[in-house]
């Protein structure tokens, strides 16, 4: 099933964009504007609350226009694998899918690296990121929401987080804390928009 039609994909614009995230995260990086671009906005809207899995074609089209760019962030950097955003157990199990990781399933496949489940996990009982509007409460919310579950697996190792959307970058600094506390050389992130 075609979520989109042709003609809208072509009015999907992409834009490779760096942002920052240091200390935790040594380089971010995003396509979309969470708030100017609206189509992109409805469509990880609809992946994420409205469960469209199949969306994730639609967003497929929109990194194959940042491939270059995609491959590049994983050779120049030497990227070992990608880690998707983990959902807890429970959320994935109501929810069906992890969006994050249909994400980097496809930049996986852009890139030619492997996705690593697992590695990472996340607690029960946060309230939902979007929720919060407060920088402050973000932080608070998701201190130590993250476990390595495989360090060995993290040492020494490049990793690239990936995940739907960054506000605060909250979330991806504390799982980039988490996998480097585990050994981890050095992670990268990237989201489909930054909000």
């Amino acid at each position: 099933m075609r979520w989109l039609c042709l003609g809208c994909h072509g009015l999907l614009k992409p834009n490779w964009t760096k942002g920052a995230l240091t200390p935790e995260v040594d380089g971010a990086y995003h396509i979309f504007n969470y708030q100017t671009d609206i189509l992109a906005k409805k469509l990880i809207y609809a992946l994420k609350y409205e469960l469209v899995k199949e969306i994730a074609s639609a967003i497929a089209v929109a990194l194959q226009k940042e491939s270059a760019h995609l491959r590049r962030l994983i050779r120049v950097n030497r990227i070992d694998f990608i880690v998707p955003l983990p959902l807890h157990w429970r959320r994935l199990r109501d929810r069906g899918f992890n969006q994050s990781r249909l994400i980097a399933e496809e930049v996986a496949h852009i890139g030619g690296i492997g996705v690593r489940d697992g590695l990472l996990t996340r607690k029960l009982g946060l309230r939902p990121q979007a929720k919060i509007k407060r920088r402050d409460q973000r932080l608070a919310n998701i201190k130590n929401a993250f476990r390595v579950a495989d360090a060995q697996g993290a040492g020494g190792r490049v990793i690239l987080l990936v995940d739907d959307v960054t506000t605060t970058g909250a979330t991806l600094r504390e799982a980039a804390r988490a996998i480097k506390a585990a050994g981890a050389a050095k992670v990268f992130a990237f989201t489909l928009a930054q909000d």
